[in-house]
């Protein structure tokens, strides 16, 4: 049964929201996302909508499973499995030639599975390091890293392993990110506030 619904989860992480919103929309999603600053994003009110509706369908992709899983009679641990076939379902696609998106909503919304505080934790991390940053891709890897040690710490060890793992998968998944943002290909989403420290150093005089 478990084996069954770790494709399950794997194909429901995969399901191409984005090729729909696309259509509905009519607009493309890269073209969008890709646009430095971030606040460039939100020039018109159909890419607000459209932003939205991709970070609700996100985070959709994310819960409802999971909350489909305790209907079916799945504990904590298994489900904190089922999360990683669901990532990388999301990660690496089927339905797109095994090539997705960074998707961090559905990430936060996997965590629901320890418990809505660590939900409420990534997403203040998140949110914090995003707008001290600029860069998404930060604010990604630094949740991963900073929610196994909240597990160890705060909630039950037993969910230690499948946690890490998880963590490792997003970190993978950001590692080529990570070093074009090193090296300075990667420019930042927005304007945040070590930006403007670093473009004026007399910001906070």
């Amino acid at each position: 049964m478990a084996f069954l619904a770790f494709f399950v989860y794997y194909f429901v992480g995969a399901l191409p929201n984005y090729y729909w919103i696309e259509k509905g929309f009519k607009v493309n999603l890269n073209e969008l996302l890709s646009r430095r600053p971030n606040y460039l994003m939100f020039s018109s009110v159909k890419s607000v909508l459209v932003i939205l509706t991709l970070m609700v369908t996100d985070f959709a992709k994310g819960i409802i499973p999971l909350y489909a899983g305790y209907l079916l009679g799945f504990t904590n641990l298994e489900l904190s499995y089922l999360v990683i076939a669901l990532i990388l379902g999301h990660y690496y696609p089927v339905f797109n030639y095994f090539q997705g998106r960074l998707g961090m909503m559905v990430c936060i919304a996997s965590y629901t599975t320890l418990g809505w505080s660590v939900m409420f934790v990534a997403s203040g991390i998140w949110l914090v390091t995003y707008l001290i940053s600029g860069y998404r891709v930060v604010a990604n890897v630094l949740v991963a890293l900073f929610i196994p040690v909240y597990i160890y710490f705060f909630l039950n060890v037993a969910y230690i392993i499948p946690v890490v793992t998880l963590s490792s998968v997003i970190i993978l998944r950001h590692t080529a990110l990570l070093i074009r943002t090193r090296y300075g290909y990667y420019l930042p989403d927005c304007n945040g506030l070590f930006q403007r420290l670093v473009r004026d150093k007399d910001f906070l005089i």
